[in-house]
């Protein structure tokens, strides 16, 4: 199964864990850890993995290998994407390869359907904001309850970046210099 450490990966590599029958080999869980510290879900991976007592097949690409394999990522994705989480992905797919394995378990969609990365609650903070003053301050009041890292001041420039694409633009080209200026 893949694993990123998120609601939808932990739940399944859990359940399959539980469901692997005693004395056969252990079910394994393929994770692509970021290099960037702040990106890494890698402790939350390793506790499921711990948990769920699954083979573990961690990949750690690093910058060189995200900008050999972006062509080919692109290529494959046929569709734009906005995330370095596709190119992740394609690495999870290349260890599971390498591994002989030719089915995974997979989740996609839970994290962000329960308000679980931090980029929805700007677009989210709009939206609201759209109904009016009360509604953009109940927002914020339940963004604050429901993302427990989430500091007022983090809230604050979420909500910024909202309404000021051009400054998230331009944060992110500071971040990560390999970016290229779009028009």
């Amino acid at each position: 199964t893949c694993l990123s450490g998120g609601l939808d990966s932990s739940s399944i590599a859990s359940l399959a864990g539980a469901l692997q029958p005693a004395g056969v080999e252990r079910f394994r869980a393929i994770t692509a850890i970021s290099e960037l510290p702040e990106n890494s879900e890698e402790a939350y991976a390793r506790q499921v993995v711990e948990r769920a007592r699954l083979e573990w097949i961690a990949v750690r690409p690093g910058s060189d290998d995200f900008e050999a394999a972006l062509d080919e990522v692109v290529q494959t994705q046929e569709v734009p994407f906005g995330g370095s989480s596709v190119a992740m992905q394609h690495f999870v797919m290349r260890a599971a390869r390498a591994q002989g394995v030719s089915v995974l378990l997979d989740g996609q969609g839970a994290d962000e359907c329960w308000f679980g990365y931090e980029r929805h609650v700007a677009v989210w903070l709009r939206e609201r904001a759209r109904h009016g003053l009360g509604a953009f301050a109940g927002g914020l009041r339940d963004a604050l309850a429901q993302q427990g890292n989430l500091s007022p001041l983090k809230l604050a420039a979420l909500a910024a970046g909202a309404w000021m694409p051009r400054a998230v633009a331009l944060a992110m080209t500071a971040r990560y210099p390999g970016l290229r200026g779009g028009s």
